[in-house]
């Protein structure tokens, strides 16, 4: 049994595999005081659940998803490490689509507009009207909230970063075309395209487009319109028909939104405006054997086959198939802003290129592939992957976001922010030291992205409010193995959360010096505990810290100093207060005193070796010294003997 605040268990064994999300497992649960049943779903900490969501979610009308309960990270022994967990009310009914290839039996029109619409309606309209998106809605993540398994809901949308679950039929054409981690936060367009395909699913009882590929379902969307290609040869009435219509348009601005569809669910009849597929060309242009007929599947085209792009940009084949085929004096435009920075560098032409041809999809570079206000989730999602971390950089420091914006027909909020965004973090990226660079980009652009520092690899450490008590655990649980309290992963980390300025810390860090180093970690947690956890009581850290903080004692030039330092820090150990600690070790006023008497004992040494070396040598040469000295008092003596005799015989001339 594991204890989540004292107000919930969870048990351990009796998993719920029924209620599995990818990729959360789910384990039954009871909340100690009302006895509610109760899910955990114990996430993948690789994919950081959408935490920061909990709250909004807790706050709105949850009558068309499954109800949030609470999270927070827990031991979980079957993993070995800490674990994020979130807890949900468990729904009476089990899933409406027990999985993707299992059909079921077609649900009628007014039982899903009565039993499911209305349900989900005002749930999506309070988490659109706060700005925020499902990202999650897909029909094996549909359920059942009665027992009789009529009321259809939302299943949850925060163990993971949002859509990176989602199948390609329920995402709109831009999405479809970005990796999975890299679709982003979306919009509310984005969740009514996903109920779209709901609706379908449930009209039907089976899963849209199951057996196609996904390069045939992307082209068939290209070629024919997200209706008819998700649609396919279904028999939907007019009705169905015109709410189908309305939310699987690929125009993002005719699009229904939800009080769109609330309309509709009260009884009001709309006319979706029928979709305008983009012009094709008189002839198909060729890239390695695959004719393309738009603009929009030669930008795929150029995509999939990246290295055959270059050229036919580069040789004058596509503006002439531009001017003459598809006669698009826009993309003319948009190709020959594409081509003004230079052909040098290929990649980033052929990723120009594709943003010309296709301005309303995501950015592309190689293997990487992902919309503007997915850029950090991508990061996040894949920053364990050498290439996609190469190709991020890439992409920041070519500036590719700042031309995806120059290209848009359409300024959205979402995306200025997005740019903005991206726009700061190429600042970062390209400043050097510690506390800066990708591992501080991947923070500022994942508010809630876990701190990846070696020292936390069992642990889970989402807030700053976390990280001090991590590091106290694997100060108790890795002792003398332990060689520093804050590594490059963990000085993003602060720096990217915390609120206050800590550029000289994180120069003292990075300093050669091992004493100023230790100092500047010391420091910087201090700060930390401080701001966010004065009642922490840090032993276990401290006592890490002051073995660590040997180099730092022993800049005390003098033996008592250094000894006395050393007994202070076991006292300020007890205390489990950093700042304390520090006081010991780098007291100003002690280290220029001790400076003082050290440089006045080493001038008075050197003053006595100086001297006694004068001693020795005389002695050495006592000798030739006396003979010099003899010398010296006989001519003296001369000197004033004929002085004497001068003076008496001038005094009898006179006389």
């Amino acid at each position: 049994m594991v204890s989540v605040k004292d107000r919930y268990d969870i048990s351990m064994n009796a998993p719920l595999p029924a209620f599995d999300t990818q990729p959360a497992f789910a384990y039954k649960a009871t909340a100690r005081r009302d006895k509610r049943d109760l899910i955990a779903l114990i996430c993948d900490p690789k994919l950081p659940p959408r935490i920061d969501l909990v709250p909004t979610m807790q706050q709105l009308d949850q009558s068309g998803t499954l109800r949030v309960v609470d999270w927070d990270i827990v031991d979980w022994a079957p993993e070995n490490r800490r674990c994020p967990v979130i807890l949900f009310e468990r729904p009476k009914g089990g899933r409406v689509f027990a999985s993707k290839t299992q059909s079921r039996a077609p649900i009628s029109e007014d039982m899903v507009t009565r039993n499911f619409l209305h349900n989900v309606a005002p749930t999506l309209h309070d988490l659109h009207l706060l700005n925020e998106t499902h990202r999650a809605i897909r029909p094996e993540n549909l359920f059942f909230a009665d027992e009789k398994e009529t009321q259809i809901v939302l299943g949850e949308c925060l163990s993971a970063p949002p859509a990176v679950m989602q199948p390609l039929v329920c995402e709109t054409i831009e999405n479809c075309l970005a990796a999975p981690g890299g679709r982003g936060e979306g919009s509310k367009h984005h969740d009514m395209y996903s109920l779209g395909v709901c609706i379908l699913a449930l009209l039907t009882g089976e899963y849209p487009c199951l057996t196609m590929l996904d390069d045939q379902l992307i082209r068939d969307k290209f070629a024919l319109g997200s209706y008819a290609a998700v649609v396919q040869q279904h028999r939907v009435s007019l009705t169905m028909m015109e709410v189908l219509r309305g939310l699987l348009n690929d125009d993002m601005n005719e699009r229904w939104t939800i009080d769109d569809l609330a309309l509709w669910i009260n009884g009001r009849r709309l006319s979706p405006k029928q979709q305008v597929l983009p012009g094709k060309a008189t002839r198909p242009f060729v890239v390695n054997d695959q004719e393309y007929q738009t603009a929009r599947e030669l930008a795929y085209g150029f995509w999939r086959h990246w290295d055959h792009a270059a050229e036919p940009i580069t040789d004058g084949s596509l503006d002439g198939w531009l001017r003459r085929s598809l006669g698009d004096e826009a993309k003319i435009e948009a190709i020959n802003l594409a081509k003004a920075a230079g052909e040098a560098d290929q990649d980033r032409l052929v990723a120009r290129a594709i943003i010309g041809l296709d301005p309303g999809g995501p950015i592309r570079m190689r293997a990487l592939s992902t919309t503007a206000g997915g850029m950090g989730a991508f990061i996040g999602v894949y920053a364990d992957d050498a290439e996609a971390r190469k190709l991020f950089a890439q992409v920041v420091t070519m500036g590719l976001t700042g031309f995806w914006m120059e290209q848009q027909l359409v300024t959205r909020p979402e995306n200025v922010v997005a740019a903005a965004r991206i726009d700061k973090a190429r600042a970062t990226l390209i400043r050097g030291g510690l506390g800066y660079g990708l591992e501080r980009v991947i923070y500022d652009l994942n508010e809630n992205y876990p701190c990846r520092s070696p020292i936390f690899e069992r642990d889970y450490v989402p807030t700053l409010e976390h990280l001090l008590p991590a590091l106290e655990r694997a100060a108790e649980g890795q002792g003398e193995t332990m060689r520093r309290l804050a590594d490059r992963d963990i000085a993003a980390f602060v720096g990217s959360h915390f609120r206050r300025a800590i550029s000289a810390e994180l120069r003292d860090m990075d300093a050669p010096d091992p004493a100023t180093q230790i100092i500047g970690q010391i420091r910087l947690l201090g700060m930390v505990q401080e701001s966010v956890g004065r009642q922490l009581t840090l032993t276990q850290l401290c006592r890490v810290a002051a073995r660590l903080s040997k180099p730092a004692v022993d800049r005390f030039n003098s033996r008592e100093l250094r000894k006395r330092a050393f007994t202070r820090l076991a006292k300020a150990v007890k205390s489990g207060n950093l700042s304390a600690m520090l006081e010991m070790i780098d007291n100003p006023r002690e280290l220029e005193l001790d400076r003082r008497a050290f440089k006045l004992a080493t001038n008075e040494y050197t003053k006595s070796v100086a001297d006694s070396l004068n001693l020795e040598r005389d002695i050495a040469n006592q000798d030739k010294i006396a003979g010099n000295i003899g010398g010296q008092i006989s001519s003296g003596l001369a000197g004033l003997l004929a002085t004497m005799i001068f003076v008496i015989a001038a005094l009898v001339r006179l006389i």
